[in-house]
């Protein structure tokens, strides 16, 4: 008898500095990649692992959700343990649970929270180097960034913040949260984003043009026609991947909206 077929969760995190983004690419390394290798290497079949988003070359994840089916009696701790002892430094299972066979992680989701990091301080800091972007010392108007931010929230026709070659059937996205937070001690900057979606370079295009907001070279005013203009427009800046973290994947505790 064929032993039942099981859909393994696997909670992923990993530093994004090495990767050539998370899916799998010919020539290039990825964590897709990384993950599959080592699951069909304790398993002897191949898998292909189901995450909820896609991240870009050089973004890190927190906890990213992926899922894959097997036949195999594997426990769960063992395929945590065991993946452990076989990835790479820059990346790790940090848990895993069994769930029904038509359980999707894309499907379930209902939000995910993004952070992104600038370092305002008068020297770099190697330590904090690898998941933050290092702006220099001048002060950001973290006042004007957060009214700005504030104008996001809701549901709004992102255009001009989506990236060329983004292939999503709407630019309509609906942000939960977008939030500031100052550490005085370091100096880190956590710009904390939530929404039901997003479009391809979102979080890092509204990084780039909060940064421009904060250095006053930009104003509220401006983000309002950004979003209230249906039409796409050039590229604003987009902020190095480098400060762009998934921190977590939402399957419950905010309302189901469009994707």
């Amino acid at each position: 008898m064929e032993p039942d077929t099981r859909n393994i969760l696997l909670s992923v995190q990993y530093n994004g500095s090495g990767f050539a983004g998370w899916q799998r690419q010919p020539t290039v390394r990825t964590v897709q990649a990384e993950l599959e290798d080592v699951l069909a290497s304790m398993v002897q079949h191949p898998v292909t692992l189901r995450a909820t988003s896609r991240t870009d070359a050089g973004v890190h994840a927190r906890a990213m959700p992926a899922h894959f089916t097997t036949h195999r009696d594997i426990p769960v701790r063992g395929f945590v343990r065991g993946m452990n002892s076989l990835l790479p430094q820059d990346v790790a299972i940090l848990d895993g649970a069994e769930k029904p066979l038509d359980w999707s992680a894309r499907n379930a989701s209902v939000a995910k929270t993004y952070c992104y990091r600038y370092l305002v301080s008068p020297t770099r800091s190697p330590l904090l180097a690898p998941t933050s972007w290092y702006v220099g010392d001048r002060p950001l108007d973290t006042v004007a960034m957060s009214a700005a931010g504030s104008l996001m929230l809701g549901l709004h026709d992102f255009s001009a913040f989506r990236a060329s070659g983004c292939d999503a059937s709407t630019p309509l996205r609906h942000l939960h949260q977008v939030d500031l937070q100052v550490d005085l001690e370091t100096g880190m900057h956590t710009l904390v984003v939530v929404g039901n979606a997003f479009l391809r370079n979102m979080v890092r295009l509204i990084a780039g043009t909060l940064y421009e907001v904060g250095q006053g070279k930009r104003t509220s005013e401006e983000i309002s026609v950004l979003l209230s203009n249906p039409e796409p427009r050039p590229a604003r800046f987009t902020a190095p991947a480098c400060g762009l973290t998934l921190e977590q994947v939402h399957f419950e505790g905010y309302p189901r909206l469009g994707k």
